[in-house]
């Protein structure tokens, strides 16, 4: 599984923060400050095969903990940052996966009109057209800017 950017989780975090705020959830707002103040520290954090967060500890040179769905190895006895930030990740990696899923469907919506464009133009090759290494939707418009440019 893939790890958002540093700031991408700082921002996740922050608008959990305001809404921990909003709540009045002062053991909550704790945590969170916690993990994006240890982000800005350099927290490093990996995912190993077996699907648990593995982060390094920024308080503790070279200690180390797995994080489960419902454990982490660190030393503290209660629900810690660590596992705050592994439920933050999945949610993420979720919204993430939403988000690819409405591409594919916005795909699938604009091919018929990327197929009446193709015989107003003479290309049939839309599959070519989309070889750019950018995200489906944007492929959409670069492909129908040049259709119109043409």
């Amino acid at each position: 599984m893939r790890i958002p950017s540093r700031q991408s989780i700082i921002d996740r975090a922050s608008d959990q923060r305001a809404d921990a705020v909003a709540r009045h959830d002062s053991t909550t707002i704790r945590g969170i400050d916690t993990l994006i103040k240890n982000l800005y520290l350099g927290l490093k954090m990996r995912w190993d095969a077996d699907g648990a967060l593995i982060v390094r500890s920024v308080s503790t040179p070279g200690a180390v903990y797995a994080v489960g769905t419902h454990t982490c190895s660190c030393p503290a006895h209660k629900p810690c940052y660590h596992q705050r930030l592994r439920d933050l990740l999945l949610e993420m990696l979720e919204v993430e996966a939403d988000s690819a899923d409405m591409d594919a469907d916005l795909v699938n919506q604009a091919a018929p009109l990327i197929d009446a464009l193709d015989a107003i133009h003479g290309d049939a090759d839309f599959e070519a057209d989309c070889d750019a290494p950018a995200a489906p939707v944007w492929r959409i418009g670069a492909v129908i800017a040049r259709r119109l440019a043409a």
